[in-house]
């Protein structure tokens, strides 16, 4: 597109007139018409998402499988870390020293 045509192009376009879209709504009622949009084209909504997840897991050998493995094993390490080895470790010497537990914890973590 050569320069004259794009100014042409430009001043065509500040001419025309602005179009309102849409009705002014507040607050509430515009989350209520986005909420109605999203159930009317919950089709595409869901044919969208399917066709992402497919997209993204496509060359991958366990596929959806390693979107669940990496919260589990995060949760497991949690669990030993903050229940299981505490409570053995504690419970042997019958002392709960939770403030030596905490500070341990914040040293471990820097």
């Amino acid at each position: 597109m050569s320069n004259s045509a794009a100014q042409a192009r430009n001043v065509a376009i500040e001419a025309q007139p602005l179009v309102k879209v849409s009705k002014n709504t507040g607050f509430f009622s515009g989350i209520a018409s986005s909420y109605a949009d999203i159930w009317r084209h919950r089709d595409l909504l869901g044919q969208l998402t399917r066709r992402e997840i497919r997209a993204k897991y496509k060359a991958s050998v366990l596929g959806i499988v390693w979107s669940l493995i990496r919260p589990l094993t995060q949760l497991l390490i949690y669990y030993f870390a903050m229940f299981a080895i505490p409570t053995s470790y504690f419970t042997k010497r019958r002392v709960l020293d939770y403030g030596r537990l905490a500070g341990s914890l914040c040293m471990c973590t820097q």
